[in-house]
Parts: structure tokens; sequence; C-alpha cells
């Protein structure tokens, strides 16, 4: 069983480097090599994330039951499961890591003889499912998948037209230059393109005034 870093399941993460975010999607895949892919079926029976390494652990988050997603969770995508000897899944993140700072992947698969079974996938009754359920099962384990804090200025910069801040809740907007809008993401310039230009004009008349009158009281003294 191996993890990868996206839908192409050609790029598995290296031991130790699984460090997600909670918006990430993890791409699963769990595969057998060297059995008669003519013959033998694999089948992810269940699959469950739990916050120790070890399987039996009662704090669980399923993912996967019966050859099934699970019903209460949507982002739960099965691209391949009992069909040959390769099942793939993916799930995004949030859903299983909660607050724990990492979770183990918990899978109980098995091989199915499909010359002497019928092999079913994701089957819509108990009575399918055990059908297949007595054959050897064994369960893998794959972790940590540990947890980082989710950057929310990290795509478009959080939507913040000049300054993000990423915090717990969301991506927060400031200005260098200007005034924060009501909207929370642009900013107002302030320039005296963008104000009353009069006092400008008052101010370059009053000049303009004074600098005539100290040169008519010069031309009076000479």
């Amino acid at each position: 069983m191996a993890l990868y870093k996206n839908a192409s399941y050609r790029n598995p993460y290296r031991e130790g480097e699984v460090v997600l975010s909670t918006r990430d999607v993890l791409f699963v895949g769990v595969f057998v090599e060297g059995a008669d892919k003519h013959q033998l079926i694999l089948i992810v029976n269940m699959c469950w994330a739990t916050p120790s390494r070890y399987s039996s652990d009662r704090l669980r988050y399923i993912i996967i039951e019966k050859g099934c997603p699970n019903i209460k969770d949507n982002t739960i995508g099965m691209a391949e499961n009992g069909v040959s000897l390769t099942c793939r899944f993916h799930v995004t993140v949030f859903k299983f890591i909660g607050d724990y700072d990492e979770v183990h992947l918990h899978c109980d698969v098995s091989l199915c003889d499909s010359e002497t079974n019928a092999c079913k996938n994701c089957p819509h009754n108990r009575r399918m499912y055990t059908d297949y359920s007595e054959h050897k099962e064994q369960i893998l384990t794959v972790g940590p998948i540990r947890r980082r804090e989710s950057d929310w200025c990290e795509d478009n910069n959080g939507g913040c037209e000049q300054i993000c801040t990423s915090q717990v809740t969301g991506a927060v907007c400031s200005c260098v230059t200007g005034t924060l809008q009501r909207d929370g993401k642009t900013c107002l310039a302030t320039s005296f393109s963008n104000s009353d230009p009069r006092p400008l004009v008052f101010f370059l008349f009053f000049i303009v005034i004074a600098g005539g009158l100290l040169v008519h009281i010069q031309n009076s003294s000479s």
C-alpha cells in the first residue's frame, strides 16, 4: 500500500514526507505483485484512519466499509476496487485527520479467486459481501500522515489585493497603502487624484498671487 501525490498514482510519497494540509487530497493505492492476474482479484474490504499506529485503536475514522466508500463522506472517490490486482481511491485530508497532528491509515484487504467465486466490489447487500469476506484477509498500514497548517494565502494571495495573513479561520487582508474596504479584500488608495482637488488648486493660486505681490513690492522699492 502506498500514498500518492496526485490522481496519476505514479508519484508516491517517500516514508516520512507525507505532510498535508486539511485541504489536500490524499491518493491511496493498494496492489499485489507476483500473483496470477488472470485468476486473483484484490479487494479492499475496509479502510480506516487512527491517531495511533495501531489498527485496533477504537478511535478511528471509517473511509471504506464492506468494500464501499463511507456514505457520510462525499470527498471519497473509488477509482478501482475488486476488478484487478490493484485498488485505488482518494479522500480529502480534513475529513479523517481532524484535530490530530498525525494519523495512520489501515486497510483490510483480501484476494478473491475469480475462478471459484463471484468477486463483488461494493456489494449492495450483506449476503453478497459475505460471499468473498471468508477469504483470508490481511491488514496493511501506512503512515504517519502529518498535518500542516493550511496556508490560506497560497492560492491567489487569499483573494487579498495587498497583504494576506493566514490564520486558523482563513485569510485576513490588510493594506500597505490606502484603506481596507468593506469587502475585507481590496484597498482604496489615498491620493490627490482620488480626493477633492480644490485644496491643491487654492494652494497653487495662493503661491502665484504671493509671488506676484512680492515682485511688485521689489519693483516699487527700486
